[in-house]
């Protein structure tokens, strides 16, 4: 299993202002000083696209679902 941390929008938000957002993240992530303080807490750095996230995500939920059900895991837990 791994931790995973993604940049969510608002539905309907103009695609020029998602792609600015995403370069933004991806020169970011790119950042020495950056991947070296990740790197201090364990962590790596990594750049995707919109539509990865999104079948990310999807597989998540894929990879997930039956177990969350058995649990019984909800919202409220």
């Amino acid at each position: 299993m791994t931790e995973w941390f993604g940049v969510f929008v608002p539905a309907g938000t103009p695609d020029t202002l998602i792609q600015q957002a995403n370069d933004a993240i991806k020169s970011a992530l790119a950042d020495p000083d950056l991947i070296e303080a990740f790197g201090q807490m364990g962590m790596e750095t990594a750049w995707s696209t919109p539509g990865d996230l999104g079948a990310r995500l999807v597989a998540d939920i894929q990879r997930w679902r039956n177990i969350v059900a058995q649990i019984g895991f909800t919202a409220e837990s």
